[in-house]
């Protein structure tokens, strides 16, 4: 096994984890390695990795184009995605349709792992929201493994799933956050205490009206309503399987503003989230019947917060604000 390998610990540990309770010793197979996939050799191997939710034909090709490493690995799985360090890890068995993950039992990624568990346990529960099904969670030694079901499908793509977003990921969505409870907080607690004035200071001279809105709003009474959100609405944390919408992932769920959590999706790509914009502000407004100067206000805050966080693509962010809040004004 390469020594570039940051943990070569959790791979023998996944090894093991299959190997419990069978008598027989399981047969070596060679997987393909590049940066975060181990994905079998051969042509089965790269068909099958096709497959995995989260792949893209852009991130596998290159890995049978010009392979990295070779590893020879006692692992029954299709494929396998590491995190950088390697803390945690995937296994994809797409003849069983399940996922195994394997994820360091110890320190902050152990701790955040278990209150992930428990909040995908509750939010399952409440059949608010389609999410791969938690099968078995066992802890042994120095990892927790979580078994759940796969979903075999593609990436979610704004060129193609917008719709779909809107019509059942903005609902699915606003049915657990009610479920899981709300409460009103101000828009000016939900973001640093110098914004505006960090804003001004990296855009001087520039988007002079807009800071001065942000300004006073911070400054004034504005509300907006918290919960507990997922945390990382990113295209790769949402899965298409035939007509159905399905969100991964929900290791960085926080309690925070809800509409923080959905706008991340839409300034991922703010020059095709237009529609998306709108139909989360006004769908949330509908739920909650929070009025909409209030969320045009945090929609306002959350713009120049999201151009501070990437100043390369502030002015297409700021774009899509003008173009989005011409509509409530």
């Amino acid at each position: 096994m390469p020594d570039s390998f940051a943990n070569k610990d959790i791979l023998a540990a996944l090894c093991t984890f299959e190997a419990d309770g069978k008598s027989a010793d399981l047969p070596k197979s060679i997987f393909l390695h590049k940066k975060a996939w181990f994905i079998k050799k051969g042509a089965r191997g790269f068909f099958s990795s096709l497959k995995i939710p989260g792949t893209q034909l852009r991130s596998i090709l290159p890995i049978f184009m010009a392979p990295q490493e070779t590893v020879a690995l006692k692992s029954q799985a299709d494929a396998l995605q590491g995190n950088e360090d390697m803390t945690r890890l995937r296994a994809f068995y797409l003849s069983q349709k399940q996922c195994v993950k394997v994820v360091s039992a110890k320190g902050d990624i152990g701790e955040r792992t278990r209150i992930e568990n428990t909040l995908r346990k509750k939010v399952e529960n409440l059949r608010t929201i389609r999410l791969p099904h938690i099968k078995h969670i066992d802890e042994k030694q120095d990892y927790i493994y979580i078994v759940e079901e796969m979903v075999e499908g593609r990436q979610f793509r704004f060129s193609k799933d917008a719709e779909k977003f809107i019509e059942q990921g903005i609902p699915q969505l606003l049915n657990t956050y009610k479920a899981l409870a709300v409460e009103e907080v101000r828009v000016s607690s939900c973001f640093p205490p110098s914004l505006a004035e960090d804003f001004e200071a990296l855009f001087p001279g520039q988007y002079n009206d807009f800071a001065n809105e942000v300004r006073d709003i911070l400054s004034g009474a504005s509300v907006t309503l918290s919960g507990t959100c997922h945390g990382d609405l990113l295209p790769s944390n949402l899965g298409i399987q035939g007509d159905d919408l399905y969100f991964f992932d929900w290791e960085k769920s926080f309690e925070g503003p809800l509409l923080k959590d959905m706008l991340r999706l839409v300034f991922k790509k703010p020059k095709k989230t237009d529609n998306i914009a709108h139909a989360v502000l006004k769908e949330f407004g509908k739920k909650f019947g929070v009025s909409f100067p209030d969320i045009l206000n945090f929609f306002t805050v959350y713009t120049a917060w999201s151009m501070l966080q990437k100043p390369s693509a502030a002015s297409s962010k700021n774009e899509l604000w003008q173009r989005v809040a011409v509509q409530y004004r």
